[in-house]
């Protein structure tokens, strides 16, 4: 049950804004609907696995969100540490952009 909170805590303040960026910065860029779709998908899956992590380690769940907005770190690599089968998306989404980050 705490976890469900947490997840949808994490869906709510990280996971939606990061999509809804990179879905604007991807559209922008003429990124394909599949790249768009990929990334979206990768966020969604990696939601209940930070959740399980912030519910073991609260303090470090706190810090990274706190590192997040502050912009020391990123969400991509985030996505990439906790689903490794993110990466793919996240090469894809990085070529139609450029040199930066989808975050």
């Amino acid at each position: 049950m705490i976890a469900d909170a947490v997840a949808a805590l994490f869906t709510l303040f990280l996971v939606e804004p990061f999509e809804a960026r990179t879905r604007e910065a991807l559209a922008a860029a003429r990124a394909p609907e599949a790249v768009i779709r990929d990334v979206a998908a990768c966020a969604a899956r990696a939601a209940p696995a930070l959740a399980e992590r912030a519910v073991a380690d609260p303090a470090g769940a706190a810090a990274t969100v706190v590192r997040l907005w502050m912009g020391t770190r990123d969400a991509t690599s985030l996505l990439d540490e906790v689903d490794p089968g993110c990466a793919a998306a996240l090469a894809a989404a990085r070529r139609h952009l450029g040199a930066g980050e989808p975050t």
